[in-house]
């Protein structure tokens, strides 16, 4: 079978979610810069885009829109029914980077102002990792 990968995969200790469901999470298996491996308990459809959303042990979470590309049932000593395959289809690059536990790229002027701003602001923050 011919690699398909642009971005070479890492492993991870971040787990995910789908959005919208009020399911426990799951492992993601690796990850890159195009997409990752989730294990799940249930088949998901190729082709499906679903929303989902990623956490950091440190509670940091990254909203994204991925597509299923495969889902395959696992074997052998498994932590989930299935293994599947998705690719990023909507996620901002700083997001992707903090997903990765890269340093963030740098941002604007007019964001800095607005990062300013709410810090001095004494709202309840979110553990948001996305801008």
């Amino acid at each position: 079978m011919q690699e398909k990968r642009r971005s070479p995969r890492q492993q991870t200790s971040i787990s995910y979610r789908l959005a919208g469901l009020f399911s426990a999470r799951q492992p993601v298996v690796n990850i890159s810069r195009g997409g990752c491996t989730i294990y799940s308990e249930k088949a998901i459809p190729v082709g499906q885009v679903i929303k989902i959303q990623f956490f950091w042990p440190q509670n940091y979470t990254v909203n994204a829109t991925v597509k299923v590309m495969w889902c395959q049932e696992s074997r052998g000593n498994s932590l989930a029914n299935y293994r599947a395959g998705l690719q990023f289809t909507t996620v901002s690059p700083e997001s992707i980077d903090c997903l990765l536990g890269l340093p963030a790229t740098p941002i604007s002027t007019p964001q800095l102002q607005l990062n300013k701003l709410l810090k001095n602001y004494p709202a309840k923050t979110s553990n948001t990792c996305s801008t």
